[in-house]
């Protein structure tokens, strides 16, 4: 007779969930309208004209008068540049160019649209994000989503985000939920699982400060996420291995790049994947366990570590993982919860020794 409750239960669970989805999508649906009405001005459509008479479509971000920062990929083969913003053109008169490092500058002192604000340092990992661009070219569109990484290079942050994108956004920008510039939108991996990746506001900054005004001319050189592989940084060195599904050469990667840049958390949870695939399972939960000391904030590193445990069903030991999470990343706690039920329906032993008796030493650095 408690099978038939049991069912009712489950069928109204179903259909609370199925209510409040259908609840949440006109609201998120709303939210970035409301971005998009307030960012449109201030991202703008950028087009190239190069020396064979083709056209290169982008996206731009207002970050001073007059003033738009961009992809050096979009613009490097250039011999004139025009900004767009509704039936509204506006020449390109001078340039700042880096192209090592994605980054361009774009001067039009007839450019009227007022410039966003601009938060170098501001970047955080599960934050949420909105990228604004003119994908295909056509009409500037708004994704949301959140920071998934953030990996320090040369000076700045490179952001990892699940708000996409596709070609025409390149240049365009990741903004915070204030409308503050956070990076500019540049590639995406094509590995199996597409990441997306923006330049950090700091270099915009930097750039904005030391702005040159050359003239539009074509450029010379590679973006480092252009480079080959054994030029580009150690994050992208990391991603190709992962996709490729060499989990020992990634390993390998990982322990160089941990000693290469001792302090910072993402090597070792590039190790951690890499020995949890390899079966190494107390070398993976040890290198996880490394990662979150380094950054209570990596939700990524947490929640490895608490598929780990869920693996041996040390429930109070996944239980205390997904309550940090909890504070982090939603998506994520959920994620290990429904992977510990699927694993562990009716066990809560934790085996005697376990890892799981150093956890409660970790704690999340995040209180706001």
């Amino acid at each position: 007779m408690e099978k038939p409750a049991m069912n009712s239960l489950s069928t109204l669970t179903a259909a609370l969930a199925l209510l409040l989805a259908a609840i949440a999508a006109p609201c998120a649906a709303d939210t970035d309208n409301a971005v998009l009405m307030r960012l449109t001005p201030r991202v703008l459509k950028v087009e190239a004209t190069n020396n064979d008479g083709s056209v290169s479509i982008g996206s731009g971000v207002v970050v001073g008068r007059g003033l738009v920062a961009t992809n050096c990929h979009v613009t490097r083969r250039a011999s004139s540049i025009v900004l767009v913003k509704g039936g509204a053109r506006s020449d390109v008169r001078s340039q700042f160019s880096d192209i090592e490092h994605d980054l361009c500058l774009l001067s039009s002192p007839e450019l009227e649209s007022e410039p966003v604000a601009v938060a170098p340092d501001r970047a955080q990992t599960g934050q949420t994000v909105f990228a604004v661009g003119y994908v295909g070219g056509i009409a500037a569109r708004v994704s949301s989503g959140q920071i998934d990484a953030l990996f320090d290079y040369d000076g700045g942050k490179v952001i990892q985000t699940d708000a996409w994108f596709t070609s025409g956004a390149s240049g365009g920008g990741l903004f915070d939920e204030q409308g503050r510039l956070l990076g500019i939108i540049s590639f995406m991996s094509r590995g199996r699982e597409a990441r997306h990746y923006c330049l950090p506001a700091s270099w915009v900054a930097w750039a904005a400060a030391h702005f040159d005004g050359q003239p539009v001319t074509p450029l010379n050189g590679l973006p480092f996420w252009q480079q080959p592989a054994d030029r580009q940084p150690y994050f992208l060195r990391a991603e190709t291995l992962e996709a490729a599904e060499n989990w020992t050469g990634l390993a390998d990667l990982a322990r160089e790049w941990c000693f290469a840049e001792s302090g910072n958390p993402s090597p070792w949870f590039a190790l951690a994947t890499a020995y949890a695939q390899l079966h190494r399972k107390d070398e993976s939960i040890a290198a996880y366990e490394t990662a979150v000391a380094m950054d209570a904030d990596f939700a990524r590193a947490w929640y490895g570590l608490g598929v780990a445990y869920a693996e041996d069903c040390h429930s109070m030991a996944v239980a205390h993982v997904r309550a940090i999470l909890a504070g982090l990343d939603s998506h994520l706690a959920d994620e290990l919860e429904r992977r510990e039920i699927n694993k562990c329906r009716g066990s809560s032993a934790i085996p005697p020794g376990g890892r799981a008796s150093g956890l409660a030493t970790l704690a999340p650095g995040r209180t706001d």
